[in-house]
């Protein structure tokens, strides 16, 4: 599986770490959710083949207030990243220095 769309629909935070196993995936989108607090897990980092992650609009009934995590930094073919509307808090990791692509 490379890309995976699951956007309008009911899925919840919990359900995103499941997708760090599927690791030759290149596109995920996951635009208008409800993922909340912990919605950029660690786990995020595993997805290396990654080059376009869609996560707008994901506050739905819960906003989106977790801090990117620094495992985003794996992401070193990541060429696309929407955050649009996602109400995220803290800062932007260092590690975001290593997308180049």
């Amino acid at each position: 599986l490379e890309i995976l769309d699951i956007s309008n629909s009911t899925l919840r935070t919990n359900d995103v770490k499941e997708f760090s196993q599927l690791t030759k995936l290149t596109k995920l989108v996951l635009f208008d959710n409800f993922l909340g607090a912990s919605a950029f897990p660690t786990e995020i980092g595993n997805l290396k083949n990654l080059s376009s992650l869609n996560f707008q609009r994901n506050s739905g009934l819960m906003e989106v207030t977790k801090a990117i995590p620094s495992e985003i930094g794996n992401l070193v073919k990541l060429e696309y990243l929407s955050l649009t509307k996602g109400r995220l808090t803290g800062t932007i990791p260092s590690e975001v220095g290593n997308l180049v692509e």
